[in-house]
């Protein structure tokens, strides 16, 4: 009885299989996120009345900064009268390593709503940050369920306190910008 056994002549070897996979699930991946979004763009403007320029940020940060980028869209949300606070995540160490948030603090305090920054990065620059923050009188948060709960917590106590006849004494304990 004879056996075959298949040599380096007549076998694919195994890892162009892999690099085939590989090119194929990039393929997938790039299509889908990059092509798929553009079959949603027009159904979101004409729902929205938005334009394609005011879906994408990233060309608004190119050309203008980041500063002003992003205090446009801080004023935008902050003049909705849906949203009733604003929650902020940060990454220090990338777009926010030169991120004035001062004009942003000063924004959403004119606009008497509650601001909460939820903040990651690398360790020393996210601690300046965090003081600098902090300083201000924003409270932040390195866990997102600690900023979940503080903020439910502070936005059940607005919605109580619209709606009931409390005394000035016991609205003390909440932050400056909430007692108006």
């Amino acid at each position: 009885m004879m056996r075959i056994v298949p040599t380096a002549k007549n076998r694919i070897y195994y890892g162009w299989y892999i690099v085939a996979i590989a090119f194929f699930a990039h393929f997938m991946a790039v299509g889908s996120g990059f092509y798929v979004f553009n079959a949603f763009m027009q159904p979101l403007c004409e729902v929205r009345n938005w334009t394609r320029t005011d879906i994408n940020r990233w060309p608004a940060i190119e050309l203008s900064g980041t500063e002003r980028a992003y205090g446009e869209a801080v004023k935008a949300v902050c003049a909705d009268p849906g949203v009733d606070a604003l929650f902020l995540h940060i990454f220090v160490g990338g777009l926010a390593r030169h991120l004035e948030i001062s004009s942003i603090v000063k924004v959403v305090r004119d606009a008497g709503k509650p601001l909460f920054c939820w903040l990651l990065g690398k360790r020393k620059e996210a601690r300046e940050f965090h003081k600098q923050v902090q300083d201000m009188g924003i409270p932040v948060y390195r866990e997102l369920y600690r900023a979940v709960e503080c903020m439910v917590a502070v936005l059940s106590r607005k919605s109580v306190r619209q709606t009931s006849t409390r005394s000035s004494s016991k609205t003390a304990c909440l932050l400056p910008w909430m007692q108006q």
